[in-house]
């Protein structure tokens, strides 16, 4: 799903998880000397740690929800698994939820 038009909101909400994305997640990742102390600082390496790796298969996905224009231009976005349903029932759902 791309979240390039909410990724702000995003990291606005997870932004006030100060202790957890501040300082369990990091330390439990070994990256707490990483994250910056000033609050601007922050929310801008949390913006960036939300920045996916471009897996090929993930934006073949988006380009086939999105076009190959805003599907090739996502920046940020997330990967999506759906419960286990019959092709039909998830090509319905899907076209539902990624309506452009």
């Amino acid at each position: 799903m791309n979240l390039d038009s909410v990724i702000d909101k995003k990291v606005d909400a997870l932004d006030s998880h100060v202790s957890q994305f501040y300082e369990w997640l990091p330390w439990v990742d070994g990256k707490l000397a990483d994250v910056p102390s000033g609050a601007a600082e922050r929310k801008a390496w949390l913006k960036n740690a939300t920045q996916p790796s471009d897996e090929p298969q993930v934006r073949a996905s988006l380009v086939k929800w999105y076009g190959a224009e805003k599907g090739n231009a996502a920046k940020f976005y997330e990967r999506s698994r759906s419960a286990n349903m019959a092709s039909s029932q998830m090509k319905r759902a899907s076209a539902n939820y990624f309506r452009c």
